[in-house]
């Protein structure tokens, strides 16, 4: 380079690092000084497709105390082993190290997706998925207690790519799967058991555990959509209603489509 070129290098290394220094001041003061003391802040994530955004919503978690993490699926994109690298692995690995986390399988989640999720350390899968022999996916439901509260998961029964129901889109098909699917979920849970949170990945699906269960499900939460419900929607009838947008941000689903790109949200509560 000559003289000019070294010059205009430097430039650019200068404002390369006061982009990095603007950046990691702003994910080093997320600290939401505002809110009162809480015994536990949990923090809910959904539909992250493999997306890189686990260090950043690590720094999150780290900032606002969190304890406990409830992630509502669509971890991958096609369900396969291969796309679950080892760096991102990695990463969901160094995350858990801040607060454990509770997953439950999205549709783009396969019964490998969820055997790779029940590998890394600190992630709690709850509910089974697996392939049935008429070529379909039967979904089962779990739960566990966790710092106080009784928590409940199921997986959705569909795989992204698969056959009939089990992979549509079209409500008039996945609506009546999601209600039948949470009705013989909960078939067998106990008279008097009441559940803080129930985490599922379809909003039908949550709805319905709600009518499963009546007076019975203080919270659900799924995802699904990419996009959080209106704050007036969160709590109606007693029962509190979380629907999260993408934490991934979209992933890849957006790349050299002509759409709104997608920003990454989370709750904490």
């Amino acid at each position: 380079l000559n003289r000019e070129g070294r010059e205009r290098l430097l430039e650019a290394f200068d404002v390369v690092n006061g982009i990095a220094a603007i950046q990691a001041q702003l994910q080093q003061n997320l600290e939401q000084t505002a809110a009162p003391p809480t015994a536990l802040n949990i923090m809910y994530i959904s539909d992250v497709h493999l997306a890189s955004t686990y260090p950043l919503l690590r720094q999150y978690a780290k900032n606002f105390g969190v304890s406990l993490v409830v992630n509502t699926g669509d971890e991958s994109q096609f369900g396969t082993a291969a796309e679950m690298t080892p760096a991102f692995r990695k990463q969901v690995r160094a995350f858990t190290k801040v607060a454990p986390m509770i997953w439950v399988a999205g549709n783009h989640d396969s019964p490998t997706t969820v055997n790779v999720m029940r590998s890394i350390p600190g992630v709690l899968v709850l509910g089974t998925k697996t392939t049935d022999p008429s070529g379909g996916f039967t979904v089962t439901a779990q739960e566990l207690n966790a710092f106080g509260l009784h928590i409940g998961g199921l997986p959705d029964p569909r795989v992204y790519g698969a056959g009939g129901a089990f992979g549509s889109n079209e409500p008039s098909v996945v609506d009546p799967l999601e209600r039948t699917t949470a009705d013989q979920a909960v078939q067998g849970v106990q008279p008097n058991d009441v559940f803080d949170i129930f985490a599922t990945h379809e909003p039908t699906a949550a709805s319905e555990l709600v009518k499963a269960l009546p007076g019975r499900v203080r919270q659900v939460n799924s995802g699904h959509v990419h996009e959080q419900n209106a704050t007036g929607d969160v709590q109606k009838d007693g029962v509190i209603n979380l629907v999260e947008g993408s934490s991934g941000a979209g992933a890849f689903k957006e790349v050299g489509l002509d759409v709104k790109a997608v920003p990454v949200e989370f709750s904490i509560e």
